[in-house]
């Protein structure tokens, strides 16, 4: 039985010492603090499939987005109610698929489909509008999933990239875009490499998966699994225009102001750690904990492993990004564990480029998001499914 009434803290346990870096590039050793969450917080007993992010309103409850099962809901974590918003359809206020969320100024809330053409906007917990192609903002943003709004007016995209011939290329960056909601203006505020980019340089090659054969040819062959690493330039939008870019080669934090260039941030780690046997089953255990990646746990069934441990990837699921926007204007990044390191792990970077602490949590948990002074982890069970809890924040 839990318990909605308890609450808990953040707590600084540790200061350790980690590869930072210094002056013109050089590794130093800084002291960074560890943090971890402490009790059990305060949890919603709903069952999720996958959630995919959250919006806390100004009284408290919260929107969730749970793409697995189609849903946005709004819940309160007082009285542990859950309402439906809306329904999976294609009239006004419904939708054919949900990811992330963004927050649009005061209580209202943007909702995208995000490999399609049809926007909601919420107004608390109700939708008081639907836009679709009739609306040139819909268009304007195109196909590709938001990255997120601000509260200056605009909403943030990305479109692929273009090779000398103008078609559309997998060799070639992707465009961030900063586009005006009122008049429209597009902007391009960086290029930015994509997943397949990244598996290209690093050595991940797919190939086919092998299905099982008839008895024709003479029996079963075994069935061998893709490695489902996606590793991008990945962004995140905070609420006063700014954007954080993390990249992974080598990893940094970029940061970009609602208005001129963009300042490449310091080098935060020059690790490159091989993708060793040992890695690929720590890779595959962290894996099977949340129930995400290939349907094995044995390493010579897969294929398509990148010579070195990526700093981070893209979260499974529709849409997603390995960073969030955190209310006070700092950047969490999301580590990918490893063998020496068997936890999820979230580097805290100020927008001077340094890591300022980092949080630890078990496998099983991730950050799902914030809110003003709240921070959301999804817990997955051993069943695959999913909850939701709250804790103080900081």
């Amino acid at each position: 039985m839990r318990s909605a009434g308890r609450s808990c803290v953040l707590v600084a346990v540790v200061i350790v010492t980690v590869l930072a870096a210094g002056a013109l590039g050089a590794q130093q050793r800084t002291p960074v603090t560890v943090m971890k969450l402490q009790g059990v917080g305060t949890p919603l007993g709903e069952v999720f499939g996958r959630i995919s992010a959250v919006r806390e309103l100004r009284d408290g409850r919260v929107i969730i987005s749970d793409d697995e099962f189609t849903r946005l809901v709004v819940a309160d974590f007082k009285s542990g109610a859950v309402q439906q918003i809306g329904r999976k359809g294609q009239g006004p206020g419904e939708y054919q698929q949900v990811a992330r969320i963004w927050p649009l100024p005061g209580d209202s809330t943007l909702v995208k489909e995000p490999w399609g053409m049809r926007w909601l906007v919420l107004e608390g917990a109700r939708v008081v509008a639907t836009l679709g192609l009739a609306e040139r903002v819909v268009t304007t943003a195109g196909m590709m999933p938001l990255q997120g709004s601000d509260t200056l007016g605009h909403v943030i995209t990305t479109t692929f990239g273009l090779d000398a011939r103008g078609a559309v290329s997998p060799d070639a960056p992707f465009a961030l875009l900063r586009i005006d909601r009122r008049t429209l203006q597009v902007d391009t505020v960086a290029r930015l490499q994509n997943a397949e980019m990244w598996r290209k340089k690093n050595g991940a090659v797919n190939e086919p998966s092998t299905v099982p054969a008839g008895p024709a040819s003479g029996g079963a062959r075994p069935r061998r699994y893709s490695i489902p690493l996606l590793v991008p330039d990945d962004v995140a939008v905070f609420a006063d225009g700014w954007i954080a870019i993390a990249r992974p080669d080598p990893y940094r934090v970029d940061w970009c102001p609602p208005r001129g260039s963009c300042a490449a941030g310091k080098v935060l780690s020059q690790e490159r750690l091989p993708m060793t046997f040992r890695e690929k089953q720590a890779y595959l255990a962290a894996a099977r904990v949340e129930h995400q990646g290939p349907l094995t746990d044995k390493v010579e069934e897969t294929f398509g492993w990148p010579s070195s441990i990526p700093p981070f990837a893209s979260p499974s699921g529709l849409d997603g990004s390995a960073v969030l926007a955190m209310p006070d204007g700092r950047a969490m990044v999301s580590r990918l564990p490893t063998a020496d390191a068997r936890m999820n792990r979230y580097d805290i970077v100020t927008r001077s480029g340094v890591i300022a602490a980092q949080l630890q949590l078990p496998l099983n948990e991730r950050v799902i998001g914030f809110g003003a002074k709240t921070i959301y982890i999804r817990r997955v069970d051993a069943d695959g499914d999913q909850y939701l809890r709250r804790h103080a924040w900081p």
